[in-house]
């Protein structure tokens, strides 16, 4: 086969969406979701679906879940907004906000050059179901808020799907990292007060401070009635979107994983026959999927220690340690001494977010 023939059909293979690795947001088809599927009246900075962070610091509430209402046949899940408690135009203040943050890690997007006289233009291509018609936000910046572009589109019909397409030119200023702390802030704004408009103009790069949006972002949260959906988010290089890069579930997960990893049901159970409090009960090994950076270890939902015996307390301890970003111990103790049975039963969550 000829050279020429090779490149015909690389190129052809991108444009049909053959080439993986394209796609810089993790999960952009919303199919993850290891902290479930509903999240009723949302926390302000709380991790939903996963890679997905809702932002509020006004008075309107919502839900978040995992939705299947989608935009065609090729996408099964979607993230759903649904307001529950309005902010309507009227009284939304300076300082009311309201949006999703996509952060990207710098070692996803070190091969952009930003920051750089060789910084490469990006296309983000995602679909978007609103509640409001006119002109809406989505806005990138860096991990320190000195750079930020804001780039406007417009819904032209309410509770409908619309695909959306945006080339952005790569930003030869500022500080991008290149590592495992956060590259790209991607935001996607429902509603933004006036505190955090942009002063630039929208469409150009800018020495931002903590910008979410320009003044004629719509309001989505200005009806208890409204529903904002969102799915197929995709950033990659070049000047062109190709189709959505649809990846098998194991690899989004695995991916997911990096950042956030809840470890399936652990149990130990066993019976000592000579054991002090000086000395621990177990000390167990446990392995799971390379992260981000050494995670936050938790245990979490029905978690319970307890033990048995003539000269025993009745419950165990659970300490975690020696974390690194592939493995932990789980050590229990228990305060009293002689033998008995020891039984630990815990989930575990494992936190590196950016």
């Amino acid at each position: 086969m000829s050279r020429a023939r090779d490149f015909a059909d690389l190129a052809g293979s991108a444009s049909a969406g053959g080439i993986t690795g394209r796609n810089m947001v993790i999960n952009g088809g919303m199919t993850v979701a290891q902290r479930g599927t509903t999240f009723a009246s949302t926390a302000n900075v709380a991790y939903t679906l996963d890679r997905m962070q809702w932002y509020d610091t006004g008075a309107g509430v919502v839900d978040i879940s995992q939705s299947t209402d989608t935009p065609n046949g090729n996408f099964y899940n979607s993230l759903k907004i649904d307001v529950t408690t309005a902010d309507t135009s009227d009284n939304l203040a300076a300082g009311d906000l309201y949006n999703i943050i996509i952060q990207i890690e710098g070692y996803d997007i070190a091969h952009l050059g930003w920051g750089t006289s060789d910084a490469k233009t990006v296309t983000l291509s995602f679909h978007i179901k609103s509640p409001k018609t006119g002109t809406h936000c989505v806005t990138l910046r860096n991990s320190d808020q000195t750079r930020t572009r804001v780039e406007e589109f417009t819904v032209s019909a309410a509770d409908t799907w619309e695909k959306k397409t945006i080339t952005i030119p790569g930003d030869t200023s500022g500080t991008w990292q290149a590592t495992n702390s956060a590259g790209i802030q991607l935001i996607f704004p429902l509603a933004v007060g006036s505190t955090y408009h942009s002063s630039v103009a929208a469409g150009s790069w800018g020495n931002g401070g903590n910008i979410y949006g320009s003044s004629n972002q719509v309001n989505c949260m200005d009806s208890d009635a409204n529903n904002w959906y969102i799915t197929g988010i995709q950033l990659e290089a070049g000047q062109t979107a190709t189709p959505f890069e649809h990846e098998d579930f194991g690899t989004t997960l695995r991916k997911c994983q990096r950042y956030y990893n809840r470890l399936g049901f652990m149990r130990h159970q066993f019976y000592s026959s000579s054991v002090n409090s000086a000395n621990p009960d177990l000390v167990d090994s446990i392995t799971f999927t390379p992260m981000r950076d050494g995670p936050t270890a938790n245990p979490y939902t029905d978690a319970s220690y307890s033990s048995s015996g003539s000269t025993r307390s009745s419950s165990t301890t659970l300490s975690l340690g020696s974390i690194t970003t592939t493995s932990l111990t789980a050590t229990m103790q228990n305060s009293g001494s002689g033998a008995g049975q020891v039984k630990a039963q815990y989930y575990l969550e494992l936190v590196s977010e950016l």
